[in-house]
């Protein structure tokens, strides 16, 4: 009876760490299990392995290795799912060799397991080798149930349509999108191949499932799917619309273009739009008020869009709903904001003045890969008459998911720039000073945004998978900004050849000039 008593205890105690793992309780979860594994219980393996994962899930991926390698020991122990789990430490950290060897070897011991497959096809994607990928995930969709292939076929299709086999990538989003089923990162990642292909009009029908997909814009999901979201055809003559920001700067700046159409049916617009952004747009005639969005960092919210705290108004969407709303599908520039005031660099008149931005914001899921060191403008910095103004904001290291080390752009600089940072605090004042140097040259991040608005001269740097937005090769570019040209990478990763064409054609412009 005392027995039966004691099993139960430490049933009841493994079930209890198993939630807390599965709540995300894993500073709770780690040390009940700690407790349950000193008295050799029944299922060490589950215990150990739920132990393991809580490590990872804390950081502390050496400890975590380490219960794997001690579980390897063990002649009962689940191996395949050992040497999968050791694959996602790996992973976590960029170690995707170690990752694919781990995986390899979890095949070894349950061949039939389609998830093992399909993992390393995901970690093959993750070092741009298409054909191993799309060669591993076939393999995985063969051997997985029905009912279990979407995400596989998401990562293949994705794979295709990076690799820019886009008619292969597009046929594979499909296959995710019929009448039973309904996934929402097919849709969202169908809308870049569409747009890759210049199929904007197809494209933008798949743009709203990112309320769906993304889990920051769960927020704004009760707003757009409330009765005062404008379908596109109902009057606005004499009304109020309310239009909000849900994602980055630029993708506001990019989208602004949009507000003069939508004024044009005469509605009063109200803008909520982010703090950095408040004077610029005061610069719009057609927005008649704007509210600063109110933010609240502990839980990660807009608290100035929730429902108590909104404006009365007739209509609302996103600004990044409007080329479907408006039915406005294609490219296209037309000026939209009217704004010359400039900052004082008299004492550089003699000078060429670049300004320059290295990095993006370090919260962009792809700015590991549109990012660039600053020391790559030396080429630059070395032309005669030329003088670089930094007009990076956020030059502050940043840790990414895929890297173990912290990642300085700024680092290892040996020439000297002129530091206007401190002098701007939001985007109107960074627009004096885009208005006052004679060439912006940018990775692709919101300042080029701005320097298209305000129809200045400025060259993109953009990385060799670039935002789809900017069309095959980023030939859509001038199209959305008469004024910005792409410098794209030939080569993934390789910005030393980009900056060579860049110099060159700096060079040029000087010897016309």
């Amino acid at each position: 009876m005392e027995q039966e008593t004691a099993n139960e205890i430490m049933n009841e105690a493994l079930e209890m760490a198993k939630q807390l793992f599965a709540d995300g309780r894993y500073s709770e979860c780690k040390p009940v299990l700690t407790q349950y594994l000193k008295c050799k219980p029944e299922h060490v393996d589950e215990a150990l392995m739920h132990y393991a994962l809580s490590c990872h899930k804390l950081g502390q991926n050496k400890e975590a290795l380490k219960v794997f390698d001690e579980m390897l020991e063990r002649e009962d122990c689940s191996r395949g799912d050992v040497y999968n789990n050791m694959s996602v430490v790996h992973s976590s950290v960029g170690r995707f060799d170690q990752a694919i060897s781990c995986l390899e070897s979890a095949v070894e011991e349950s061949p039939e397991k389609g998830m093992f497959w399909g993992n390393i096809g995901v970690q093959y994607r993750h070092k741009q080798e298409y054909d191993k990928a799309t060669e591993n995930l076939l393999k995985c969709i063969e051997l997985m149930p029905e009912e279990n292939k979407l995400l596989a076929i998401n990562n293949l299709a994705a794979c295709y349509s990076e690799n820019f086999q886009l008619e292969e990538g597009e046929k594979w989003y499909r296959k995710n999108l019929t009448d039973d089923n309904e996934y929402s990162v097919s849709h969202v990642d169908l809308c870049y191949n569409l747009m890759l292909q210049d199929r904007w009009k197809e494209a933008w029908t798949h743009h709203n499932w990112r309320f769906n997909h993304f889990k920051q814009l769960q927020r704004f999901k009760e707003l757009d799917e409330s009765e005062k979201r404008w379908d596109g055809e109902k009057s606005l003559e004499g009304k109020t619309y309310l239009l909000y920001c849900e994602q980055g700067v630029g993708d506001i700046l990019m989208y602004a273009r949009y507000i003069p159409i939508l004024k044009k049916l005469g509605c009063k617009i109200v803008f909520y739009c982010y703090e950095r952004l408040v004077k610029l747009f005061e610069h719009m005639e057609e927005i008649d008020e704007i509210i600063e969005l109110g933010y609240n960092k502990e839980v990660i919210e807009m608290t100035s869009l929730k429902d108590e705290n909104l404006v009365e108004h007739d209509f609302n969407s996103s600004i990044m709903s409007l080329p479907y709303l408006l039915k406005k599908y294609d490219p296209f520039y037309d000026k939209y904001l009217d704004f010359t005031e400039t900052a004082n660099l008299a004492a550089y008149k003699d000078d060429f003045k670049i300004g320059v931005i290295w990095a993006g914001s370090p919260l962009h899921p792809e700015d590991s890969k549109r990012s660039c060191y600053l020391k790559e403008f030396a080429p630059i910095a070395a032309i005669p008459g030329v003088k670089l103004f930094n007009l990076q904001k956020d030059a502050r290291p940043r840790k990414y998911a895929y890297k173990e080390d912290i990642v300085d752009y700024a680092k290892d600089v040996d020439f000297n720039l002129v530091d206007c940072s401190e002098y701007f605090e939001d985007f109107e004042a960074l627009a004096k000073f885009i208005n006052s140097v004679d060439l912006l040259i940018s990775v692709d991040t919101a300042p080029i945004h701005l320097a298209g608005m305000l129809e200045r001269p400025a060259w993109m740097l953009g990385a060799y998978n670039a935002d789809p937005r900017w069309g095959i090769n980023m030939c859509r570019v001038s199209d959305w900004y008469p004024t910005v040209t792409a410098y794209q990478q030939k080569e993934r990763g390789n910005w030393t050849e980009v900056f060579e064409r860049v110099a060159e054609d700096v060079k040029n412009l000087l010897s016309n000039k």
